[in-house]
């Protein structure tokens, strides 16, 4: 499991601008959760899987535009 911090770094350095296709490859499975617009991976379950952190990658024009980490 990668640190948050450096997942961020690695997100804000080198995936910005990436396809769905290409973001999928660096997870190295599909997306939890799909949207349009979103994808979201479960990066790691807490509590009995009541709590969970997620990485919730935006894409506009099918390019990553942005993206959030955070339990919820």
């Amino acid at each position: 499991m990668m640190d948050t911090q450096i997942l961020d770094k690695i997100l804000e350095e080198t995936m910005i601008g990436k396809s769905r296709h290409e973001t999928q490859k660096f997870f190295g499975r599909p997306a939890d959760y799909k949207t349009r617009n979103e994808r979201t991976y479960i990066l790691k379950t807490y509590c009995l899987g009541i709590f969970s952190k997620k990485i919730h990658l935006y894409f506009h024009k099918g390019k990553l535009r942005d993206y959030y980490i955070g339990i919820l």
